[in-house]
């Protein structure tokens, strides 16, 4: 008897004791029993994932949700936590194996640290709300947990096998994305424990505004990596000639417009246009970008006859149409006072003391003590704002990415992040050039894309440092796995990709 057999027989007798425990449980200790079953099925799940466990960070990054438990970690969280305490128990019983290396993308990663770290040294902090003049130690030991993962990645030997895997990996998350979502609308206790319950408008309290715009991230999240999958597989120039396929375009649009989100409708375009660019050439993306105007003309023109719904008027509003001028004054609004609390930030010393070398990724117990005493405060805050915005500019949520990277790692750390973002640009091109013609093309484009747009859409749409750092490590960490792993030839400009047979593909992989 084979070992995949054993395994899916050790799996159904664990099933069925965690079956009759559950069923015993459940009438006096409901959570414990839930909590032992999930701790339960996990560790077996990830001993049987054995040298494949690397995948669950790839897919629990597109189920992207924040769990309500303690700490609340987001499921990339969990997903390192899981990989690298299992790894360690893997490589202790040599089951999986490293192959340290440092090329280019390491050296950057070391960089952003040693930027990151500077400002630990000058503000250290601890792993609580205590026991110094900053707080917030728990930021630091994410990122730390995001290195350690972006090179683990970067030096582990990887499985062609499990090459394939991530792409329908990846899809699978974008859909329980979706579907937790939508579960956390009609039941909240979902929402609650799983951080994914649609943002609705009006207050709960008081009269709800039945025209006002909402706004739903898991469809404007939705809507992202739906686009993502077409422009990987997919012309979406081309896809759009078929049925089946511009149905899937058309939900993706409708998804992200109906989000509410002006960022969110942004990141579906820059993903067609990449997609596009890479599949059709520059005559492919001036064709899109014209039947893109048209369909744009002819929302503008249904919404005179049959006004659309506020949601979607409200995330065309950075184009011009016939919207309603509610929904142009919402949308303005918006950027209007965040562009305020931008210039309150970057010019004056209240909320930024360092602003060559940044503040850190914590923020200062004076801070914390004036967020906790604003809820008791009636009128302005000491910046003249109101106080929403002024809690805002305590905590740092400036819904700006070169604004919150000034506030962490200052001028200097911009700059480095900036040239860091661009190197990754020109390395990810290189692969996805690297890929063309090959089985790998689309999984080079579902990495690829995104970090392709993601420097436009962090400087000009919307940022945060935090997300950014995790981000470019774990592409980081992709990237160097396309690299090093794809049985292909190195990439070079002078000659056009060629698959590799299959009997070469050993001694290949056995170089690198």
């Amino acid at each position: 008897m084979d070992s995949s057999k054993i395994k899916l027989i050790i799996f159904g007798i664990v099933i069925t004791f965690v079956a009759l425990y559950l069923g015993v449980s459940a009438a006096s200790a409901q959570f414990e029993a839930v909590a032992w079953v999930v701790g339960s099925l996990t560790v077996i799940s990830c001993m049987m994932m054995g040298r494949s466990i690397w995948l669950l960070i790839p897919f629990l990054a597109a189920v992207n949700l924040n769990l309500r438990i303690p700490t609340t970690p987001s499921s990339l969280m969990v997903a390192q936590v899981l990989v690298i305490g299992f790894s360690v128990l893997f490589f202790a019983a040599r089951r999986i194996s490293l192959r340290p290396t440092f090329t280019e993308l390491e050296w950057w990663m070391i960089g952003l640290t040693l930027m990151v770290g500077q400002v630990y040294v000058r503000h250290p902090t601890g792993v609580s709300f205590a026991g110094s003049d900053t707080v917030g130690g728990k930021a630091y030991i994410t990122y730390g947990l995001t290195l350690v993962s972006a090179f683990y990645l970067s030096w582990l030997v990887i499985d062609q096998k499990d090459l394939k895997r991530i792409f329908p990996l990846v899809v699978l998350g974008s859909f329980i994305n979706l579907g937790i979502g939508v579960l956390g609308k009609l039941f909240p206790i979902v929402g609650y424990f799983t951080g994914a319950k649609f943002e609705m408008s009006g207050s709960p309290t008081g009269a709800q505004d039945s025209k006002a715009a909402s706004r739903f991230l898991e469809l404007a999240t939705f809507g992202q990596k739906l686009s993502l999958l077409v422009a990987s597989l997919k012309n979406p120039l081309l896809a759009a000639l078929n049925p089946l396929w511009l149905l899937v375009i058309l939900i993706s649009l409708a998804a992200a417009l109906y989000g509410g989100f002006r960022s969110g409708v942004m990141a579906v375009i820059l993903t067609y246009v990449v997609g596009t660019w890479y599949r059709g050439g520059f005559v492919a993306v001036l064709v899109g970008s014209v039947l893109g105007c048209g369909a744009i003309t002819a929302l503008a023109v249904v919404n005179l006859v049959s006004p659309l719904p506020p949601n979607i008027q409200r995330s065309l509003t950075f184009l011009p149409g016939t919207w309603e001028q509610r929904y142009i004054d919402d949308a303005e609004g918006s950027t209007d006072w965040r562009v305020e609390i931008w210039i309150e930030v970057l010019t004056t010393d209240r909320w930024i003391k360092n602003k060559v070398f940044g503040d850190g990724l914590g923020f200062s117990k004076a801070n914390l003590e004036y967020v906790k005493s604003l809820s008791k405060m009636q009128g302005t805050g000491i910046s003249g704002f109101d106080l929403h915005r002024e809690t805002i500019l305590a905590n740092g949520d400036y819904h700006s990415g070169p604004v919150s990277t000034i506030r962490v790692i200052g001028y200097v750390g911009l700059l480095y992040l900036l040239v860091f973002q661009i190197r990754l640009m020109v390395l990810t091109h290189r692969q996805i050039l690297r890929c063309r013609g090959t089985e790998w093309f689309p999984l080079a484009l579902l990495i690829g894309i995104p970090i392709m747009w993601q420097p436009v859409f962090f400087h000009v749409f919307f940022g945060d440092f935090r997300s950014e750092a995790a981000g470019i490590l774990i592409s980081c960490g992709m990237i160097r796995i396309l690299q090093r792993w794809l049985p292909l030839p190195e990439y070079s400009k002078y000659r056009a990709p060629v698959i590799v047979p299959l009997a070469v593909q050993p001694r290949a992989l056995a170089q690198r």
